[in-house]
């Protein structure tokens, strides 16, 4: 709204974030144009994970945000992010290991039975919204490390969730990005340019014209 664009948007979440753009175009979808997923998640993720988000877990999810104040998470490096060298590296790490980006993590887990809630109350997914869905090739970035082995079946289960994600839509796609690592956006940025290009030319159809228009 800032920019002063109108809807409908395309949009494009990575990891987590595909929780919120699912649950906005459920409420929304007269303001969505077209989904690209980035190895996101998406309701059935929670709905799989919820038992194994005990109360400890809660606990020890929500000391991330002091470890980021302190500049422990940068040290250690918990994701791995600066594996894969570089530009992007750095700036993964610079994004991803604050303040504000922890602390939407511990607001998350404390709120996952209210999140479950709020998506089984939610209108359906609309089953025609162009939409691609793009998994990550390897496990880096995902999960830290010294995660709960309860947790890793979901890891496992990833590109099956994201098949069934596809699935929802009758313009559906999904696909894995070959190199990429979770945040396909920083390891493969060419990959994402071209799903957007391609969503874009769906969407427009013949000559330009947006889709379904005479």
């Amino acid at each position: 709204s800032r920019a002063g664009i109108p809807p409908p948007y395309i949009l494009v979440p990575s990891s987590i974030g595909g929780l919120t753009v699912e649950l906005f175009t459920r409420r929304h979808p007269d303001r969505v144009a077209g989904l690209v997923f980035l190895d996101a998640a998406a309701s059935e993720l929670v709905v799989r994970m919820q038992p194994e988000i005990s109360w400890m877990r809660i606990q020890a999810v929500c000391l991330l945000p002091l470890a980021a104040r302190s500049g422990l998470l940068r040290l250690i490096d918990p994701f791995d992010l600066r594996r894969s060298g570089g530009e992007g590296a750095a700036r993964a790490v610079a994004r991803m290991y604050r303040v504000e980006p922890m602390n939407t993590i511990c607001g998350m887990a404390r709120g996952a039975s209210r999140t479950v809630e709020e998506f089984q109350a939610a209108p359906p997914f609309p089953p025609d919204v162009p939409l691609t869905v793009l998994s990550a090739e390897t496990n880096e970035g995902l999960l830290p490390r010294g995660v709960p082995t309860g947790f890793l079946p979901f890891v496992r289960e990833r590109n099956e969730i994201h098949q069934a994600i596809a699935r929802r839509s009758s313009r559906g796609r999904w696909q894995v990005v070959p190199g990429s690592s979770h945040l396909i956006g920083n390891s493969q940025p060419h990959a994402v340019a071209v799903a957007v290009l391609e969503m874009l030319k769906d969407i427009r159809g013949p000559a330009g014209r947006p889709s379904g228009s005479s």
